[in-house]
């Protein structure tokens, strides 16, 4: 069985302007890697004069985001450096946020 814990965390001092720009990011990453999947399974298939346009995405995690001890935000790949970046700055973030609680 499992089981999916979500927690809601407020007043936590990220601000919502770099919310919204992880979440912009996320959204486009997202919609990339589903594009991507889309064409190569529309050219396996024969199928080159379907077309399909992807909405509504759900920005939840597409890949894992380790921080600590050592990072490996360089060896996901398709990312693009703006994502790379703010992703780091991210896990800093919470990080001294995590540290806060401690």
């Amino acid at each position: 069985m499992v089981v999916d814990l979500v927690i809601k965390l407020v007043n936590h001092g990220i601000s919502p302007e770099f919310m919204d720009t992880i979440e912009r990011l996320t959204k486009e990453h997202y919609r990339k890697c589903m594009e991507q999947r889309f064409k190569e399974m529309v050219a396996s298939k024969g199928l080159e004069a379907v077309q399909s346009q992807i909405n509504d995405l759900d920005w939840e995690s597409t890949f894992f985001v380790r921080h600590r001890p050592v990072s490996n935000i360089a060896e996901v790949p398709d990312l693009e450096d703006e994502y790379r970046k703010t992703m780091k700055e991210f896990a800093a973030q919470l990080e001294k946020l995590a540290e806060l609680q401690m």
